[in-house]
């Protein structure tokens, strides 16, 4: 018997559990990775409108409040729907989740003005990424 080669069942049940402790202790931080690099979308093209807007007025002399009339900065988005409330002199544009961010656990809005101030209600939610 001192020949005999292998692991015994409490060698695999204590392997198991500590990669089970690592899992619970990975998985929430994963969840919580993920979520911030979906929020980033929202900034990001609240950052595109900025820059549209930006170049809109100076060729109009004007804001406007279609995203169609900017180029569409945000045609690719995924998780999070845009829109955009101007007067001749200011605007602010909003992100608010989709279904698809919903789902993906995103919640709150992200607003950015012509001065570039972003703010919104995912500011104060927790998501502020």
């Amino acid at each position: 018997m001192k020949n005999e080669k292998g692991f015994s069942l409490i060698e695999l049940m204590i392997v198991v559990a500590i990669i089970g402790v690592l899992a619970a202790v990975a998985a929430p931080k994963y969840m919580e990775w993920s979520k911030k690099s979906k929020a980033v979308e929202g900034k990001i093209m609240l950052d595109a409108i900025r820059t549209n807007e930006a170049h809109y007025y100076s060729e109009y002399n004007v804001y406007t409040s279609s995203l169609a009339e900017l180029g569409n900065p945000t045609d690719t988005a995924k998780y999070y729907s845009f829109s955009i409330a101007a007067s001749t002199t200011a605007y602010t544009a909003t992100a608010s989740p989709s279904a698809t961010g919903t789902a993906a656990g995103l919640t709150g809005t992200w607003t950015i003005d012509k001065a570039g101030t972003l703010g919104g209600s995912a500011v104060n939610s927790g998501n502020n990424y």
